[in-house]
């Protein structure tokens, strides 16, 4: 009998946020496997990790910062991957997000769209900047294209696992172990870069390099990349305005790029593990004390969170008007291979039942 007046309780409390789910339902793993934008994305708000991890669902209209800053990190790993130029490997990675975005066009405000468009040509300047800046990297260092770059990795923490993948993990000459990454930002300053030890995203790489590959890094090398704010001009072709770009980056290589040397002890590593363990028991506990953890009312909204960098937060018209027919066309749901298999696995096992 109490099980079913808490049911109706909890049915009268608001109108539910999944009205109607045109998409595979929400699944909670039994066994979760955290990674950094897991993480990041738990802390920040909770139903927003609802909607991008348990629903699985993406924007269709993704934000300009994430589609530049996934084009470098894919173009970079090509080129260290391969013995040929950065220019064709640039010119390949970026003409194929932009077939994607054109697929989404119509998703998008205008002047993001504009924007994306603009930023995203130079990214092939950007990149063969790079090239030219760090191109002592590919023959003093010591790199296998299958184990160095972008080098996934798993801990199993107990209970959970602990995964992610890393830019680049390789050796100097003398064979010591390094741990690189990149990332592309609108700016730094010392401010900026006072800061990078206490980045929980390269700890937790530390961590999952010592414990889930047993290659321990003894340096981490972070290179810091600034995007370019020079605008096409009006009689300017695509190319004319790359190479221009490109030219800006080897001329200027001290304003567009840093590189940071750090170093870290087995404090920093069980700090790292101390915070992720209490984080995975933060979670354990929403789902214990939730009448329902597929409901997205059972996460809570973080509403300081809802507009952050002078933009929306993605999911923000399923907070606002919840999941029906209408704003499903605003998002694609991804398909996470272990969850899906898994789901898959126990279908069948009921089938031959």
């Amino acid at each position: 009998m109490k099980k079913k007046k808490s049911k109706k309780k909890a049915k009268g409390l608001l109108l539910p946020l999944i009205i109607k789910n045109p998409f595979e339902k929400p699944y909670i793993p039994s066994r979760i496997a955290w990674s950094f934008s897991a993480l990041k994305l738990f802390r920040k708000c909770k139903r927003k990790y609802f909607w991008r991890r348990v629903l699985r669902l993406s924007s269709k209209c993704e934000a300009t910062p994430l589609v530049i800053s996934g084009l470098v990190h894919l173009g970079l790993a090509k080129w260290y991957k391969s013995k040929g130029k950065m220019r064709p490997i640039a010119i390949q990675v970026t003409n194929e997000a932009m077939e994607k975005v054109e697929g989404y066009a119509a998703y998008y405000d205008q002047d993001d769209y504009d924007d994306l468009i603009a930023t995203s040509t130079t990214v092939v300047g950007m990149l063969i900047g790079y090239s030219v800046m760090y191109k002592k990297d590919k023959g003093h260092l010591v790199i296998d294209k299958r184990t160095d770059v972008e080098t996934w990795f798993q801990v199993n923490m107990g209970g959970f696992d602990w995964k992610g993948k890393i830019d680049l993990l390789p050796c100097t000459a003398n064979g010591k172990q390094l741990l690189m990454e990149h990332k592309a930002v609108r700016n730094f300053n010392e401010s900026f870069i006072e800061v990078l030890p206490l980045d929980t995203q390269i700890t937790g790489y530390l961590f999952g390099a010592a414990e889930g590959l047993g290659r321990p890094p003894a340096q981490v090398v972070y290179n810091l990349i600034r995007k370019c704010q020079l605008r096409r001009k009006s009689n300017e072709s695509s190319e004319d305005y790359c190479d221009r770009i490109a030219k800006d980056y080897k001329k200027r290589p001290d304003f567009y790029f840093y590189r940071e040397k750090l170093r870290y002890n087995k404090s920093d590593l069980a700090a790292f593990e101390f915070d992720l363990r209490k984080t995975n028991q933060e979670y354990n506990r929403l789902l214990e004390d939730s009448f329902d953890p597929l409901d997205p009312r059972e996460w809570p909204c973080s509403g300081h969170i809802c507009k952050e960098f002078f933009r929306k937060c993605e999911f923000f018209p399923l907070c606002i008007q919840g999941l029906d027919q209408g704003t499903a066309r605003l998002y694609t749901q991804y398909n996470e291979g272990e969850i899906l298999d898994s789901v898959k696995k126990k279908k069948k096992k009921k089938r031959k039942k």
